[in-house]
């Protein structure tokens, strides 16, 4: 019975870790396609968008790093913007 348990327990782990893997991915596929479209200066509709698939796939890494007792900040800035506010002297 103990054994069972563990083996479901180590099966779910496995499919979190899995699930992060996969969820890192694709916001590495996302972030390329959002600097895509910045370089190319198209609208920011499309950025909007691809921001927003992004943003829904780190609130979900949160959660479930949450079960390894990991909790992360979201910053769902622009990163130019974020490194304007952290240096007063930019400008």
């Amino acid at each position: 019975m103990a054994s069972e348990v563990l083996e479901k327990k180590n099966d779910l782990l496995d499919a979190n870790s899995v699930r992060v893997i996969d969820i890192l991915a694709q916001i590495k596929s996302l972030n390329e396609i959002i600097n895509l479209h910045q370089e190319e200066n198209e609208e920011s509709f499309m950025i909007t968008q691809y921001q927003d698939m992004k943003n829904r796939f780190l609130e979900e890494l949160k959660d479930l790093l949450f079960i390894y007792e990991v909790e992360i900040l979201i910053n769902t800035g622009n990163v130019k913007e974020a490194d304007e506010d952290e240096n007063p002297l930019a400008g």
